[in-house]
């Protein structure tokens, strides 16, 4: 009852509260925040790279092209709530990650309709 209370005062609880097992990473979150432009802008750069192959293999019938314009990972890092690691018989390691991102993320899609060559940009925010 004081935990559904405390939520509903301060919204979403991170998991370290919600479940005793999961550790807290207040040093991760801090770490992130800096790297996080290093990291966009380098993502930013690559991601096109790895996605358009995939863009130009999945194209659904009916479209000529699909290309991405732009991609940008935002300005926001994002966020871990906790971390909860188990390692298991066979001594492999299990990382259960509470992750949280309410980026200001963008992409830019060009569509392009195979009949009338119509082209249309869709951008998601």
């Amino acid at each position: 009852a004081n935990m559904a209370g405390l939520e509903s005062a301060i919204g979403v609880l991170p998991s370290f509260l919600l479940f005793p097992d999961y550790e807290k990473v207040h040093w991760i979150n801090q770490v992130m925040e800096k790297v996080w432009p290093l990291l966009a802008e380098v993502t930013s750069r690559t991601l096109p790279g790895y996605i358009q192959p995939l863009l130009d293999e999945c194209c659904p019938s009916g479209i000529s092209q699909m290309n991405l314009k732009e991609i940008q990972p935002g300005t926001k890092s994002p966020v871990l709530g906790g971390i909860k690691s188990t390692i298991t018989q066979e001594n492999e390691v299990i990382f259960d990650l509470d992750f949280k991102w309410g980026g200001n993320q963008r992409m830019i899609l060009d569509v392009c309709e195979a009949k009338s060559r119509v082209r249309l940009s869709v951008s998601l925010e």
